[in-house]
């Protein structure tokens, strides 16, 4: 059991992470559907133009929560490599391998009909390979393949080698932190530098940039007792809302929207939601955490359920509108459900089966 389920859990955190995975599923990748008239878009700019910023929160929660649950035990020698990564893996490479999976099958029939892949192109044996490897988008490429959204996952597992590495090697958490710093900088160059070779490219370098302001971030919480939080998180609230006030009004001002929201937006997003008691209250409602809970499910299972739609919809001979606040609310509930299922009747036989398997466990 990870250190993060012994300790209580940060309920906002969890919040965010459903948040962000129902931004990601249900607004910005509506667009697998359609591009135009896109339900509630008029409403919600920001989550059906510049949603996949949320992939970038997701990488800052990573990185804070493997602070938040491992730092205090590698740091002590109280874990060594090989059960921390054994615990990454067996987290996360279950439900990573079965969307893969499942994503194939669908994508077979869908291929049999049209004469063409849903949405990612490259669908072959090869790309089939390194998704089963969890190395596909960023280590070989940046193109999408299969599953296409695990590869937020594949990144992460870098970077918890990463984490792994730099804690045993330092003699204490500020050490750390000063290590993190210059990581985020390193990968912040990367990720300007337009490079895109095998590891060295954008989606690692988004992954270092946002994981390494995540363990930082854990940093600044830690030491919230020594700060004016509440100034503080005036002037962050403030900002916030002053970068959705420009993105949705005078967007022309922008300028490079994805950086401001990694050294800007989403940090203040984060500790707004530990300092502030009325959004940490906000955002440890019930059905909130839940959806928190499910987030990784929706995130990986939502694409799978968009190939369904789409088989559906080709072998039935009846166009879908995609624009219908039906249709939308549809798909929205499908793959909550199917991730609930999952979660609640599927994961847990499931998960000790593969791990007998893969792992001898």
């Amino acid at each position: 059991m990870d250190k993060l389920e012994n300790k209580e859990k940060i309920d906002s955190i969890y919040a965010l992470k459903g948040i962000g995975a129902f931004v990601i599923a249900f607004m910005w990748h509506y667009q697998h559907f359609t591009k135009d008239n896109q339900p509630f878009e008029n409403v919600l700019k920001f989550c059906f133009r510049s949603g996949s910023l949320m992939v970038e929160m997701f990488f800052m929660i990573s990185g804070f929560c493997m602070m938040y649950g491992y730092s205090e035990r590698v740091l002590k020698y109280e874990i060594d490599f090989k059960t921390f990564i054994i615990r990454r893996i067996k987290k996360l490479y279950p439900i990573f391998l079965l969307g893969t999976i499942i994503t194939a099958i669908l994508e077979i029939l869908y291929l049999s009909r049209v004469g063409e892949t849903f949405v990612y192109r490259n669908f072959d044996l090869y790309h089939f390979v390194i998704n089963l490897l969890m190395m596909q988008n960023g280590f070989f490429g940046t193109e999408g393949s299969f599953d296409s959204p695990s590869w937020c996952i594949s990144i992460c597992m870098i970077y918890y080698i990463v984490f792994y590495a730099v804690l045993v090697r330092v003699k204490s958490k500020r050490n750390v932190y000063y290590v993190f710093a210059f990581v985020a900088v390193l990968s912040i160059a990367l990720l300007l530098s337009g490079i895109n070779k095998p590891i060295i490219n954008g989606l690692v370098g988004r992954g270092g940039a946002c994981f390494s302001i995540g363990v930082l971030l854990y940093g600044l919480n830690e030491a919230r007792a020594k700060l004016r939080t509440n100034t503080i998180s005036f002037i962050l609230g403030f900002l916030v809302v002053g970068f959705y006030l420009i993105y949705r009004f005078a967007d022309r001002f922008m300028g490079n929207t994805r950086m401001t929201f990694i050294l800007l937006v989403s940090p203040a997003i984060i500790l707004l939601s530990l300092w502030v008691p009325v959004i940490k209250r906000v955002l440890s409602i019930k059905l909130l955490v839940i959806l928190g809970k499910l987030s990784i499910n929706i995130y990986l299972f939502h694409f799978p359920v968009q190939c369904m739609f789409k088989i559906l919809e080709v072998y039935s001979g009846k166009t879908i509108n995609y624009s219908s606040y039906a249709i939308w609310l549809a798909f929205v509930i499908s793959t909550i459900a199917v991730s609930a299922i999952y979660e609640y009747l599927i994961k847990d036989p499931y998960e000790k089966g593969l791990s007998k398997i893969i792992l001898r466990d």
